[in-house]
């Protein structure tokens, strides 16, 4: 069985990009819920898989795994309290900076074994 670049997989590094841009465009509202987060908590921030942020909660860390929303094909990142709207940004950039580099990656196996 040999792998074959699909145009879903070399979709998703571009839709990735995005969703960080959207994360990046809320990084204000996110902020205020990490600075409202107590310190056994976390903040999720959801971007749908429509390219829509489809919200952000604050729960206690111990139920993330049972009350975090499901991504179901879009992006969860999560944050720490007090991460200030720098940090956040900062993140978003760094997602999308791999999100270009996994798309690189694939455009440069693609064009060597198509």
């Amino acid at each position: 069985m040999s792998f074959r670049l699909t145009p879903e997989m070399a979709e998703r590094p571009r839709r990735t990009i995005h969703a960080a841009e959207i994360l990046h465009m809320n990084a204000r509202t996110i902020a205020a819920a990490c600075g409202d987060a107590g310190p056994d908590e976390i903040v999720v921030a959801v971007v749908d898989r429509n390219l829509v942020l489809a919200g952000v909660w604050t729960f206690p860390l111990v139920e993330l795994t049972s009350r975090a929303p499901q991504a179901d094909g879009g992006w969860l990142l999560t944050f720490s309290p007090g991460s200030a709207r720098t940090e956040i940004e900062a993140r978003c950039i760094d997602l999308a900076r791999s999100a270009l580099k996994r798309w690189e990656a694939l455009r440069r196996w693609d064009s060597k074994h198509s």
